[in-house]
């Protein structure tokens, strides 16, 4: 006989010898069971709970309060989604180079009067959206601190822009605050600034004071700005509480 013909025999009395009683001929011997799906072992995935974000095409997408949402870059997309309250993601990164420090034109003492004369008004507006009262008296002692500018506008109904917020009519009137409560009811400009912090945290993955600040002074913004970093030190130092 060949050697072929000797190894085809070994072979046939290895399969007939060698399996164990009720054992299948060929079955593959991993000591784990194989899943089967009517009586056929199973080639299928499980399949994941949540369909992959996809990363060609398509705006990148985050899961924040909103469930998936897509990453607004442009100044227009992030305000038409501010004022729609629709869900986006608003990236702002980290800046090492903002510069916190005071500034020529901020004159304190604008600042602290306006937070103390408010102070009520700042607490009931933080309280409805759940924001740190200290955020809010930190952006208005920014506003009015380095403002003051704006003063002779607002006399004349010129201005652009509104104090003690510092809340434009156009377009933020659409967050439930009419144009003239933004003009002339402070309690109501407050309310109004507190509103459109509240949508700017709702959107920023990890919305830190000094990101909130930097949107709320710019939306077009990507990074941390000087003002962004200069509002979180005002809520670290609390210059309003200085006697």
């Amino acid at each position: 006989a060949t050697g072929a013909q000797e190894f085809a025999v070994w072979d046939g009395l290895t399969r007939v010898f060698g399996a164990g009683a009720g054992s299948a001929p060929d079955q593959p011997d991993d000591g784990i069971e194989p899943l089967t799906v009517r009586g056929r072992r199973s080639t299928e995935q499980l399949q994941p709970l949540i369909d992959p974000i996809p990363i060609t095409g398509q705006p990148r997408l985050e899961t924040l309060k909103f469930g998936k949402a897509p990453v607004l870059f442009k100044k227009h997309e992030r305000e038409q989604s501010i004022l729609n309250n629709s869900p986006a993601t608003f990236d702002v990164s980290p800046n090492q180079a903002a510069d916190e420090s005071d500034d020529l034109h901020e004159i304190g003492l604008l600042g602290s009067r306006s937070v103390g004369k408010y102070d009520d008004a700042i607490r009931r507006a933080a309280e409805s959206r759940g924001l740190d009262p200290d955020l809010v008296r930190a952006i208005m002692y920014m506003e009015t601190s380095r403002g003051h500018y704006g003063t002779f506008p607002e006399f004349f109904g010129s201005a652009s822009s509104y104090q003690p917020m510092n809340v434009r009519p156009n377009p933020w009137q659409r967050l439930g605050v009419s144009a003239d409560d933004i003009k002339n009811n402070p309690s109501e400009n407050i309310r109004a600034g507190a509103e459109l912090l509240a949508r700017i945290r709702d959107r920023l993955p990890n919305p830190t004071p000094d990101r909130v600040a930097t949107l709320y002074n710019s939306l077009a913004k990507d990074s941390v700005t000087d003002y962004g970093a200069r509002v979180a030190r005002l809520m670290a130092e609390k210059p309003w509480n200085r006697r």
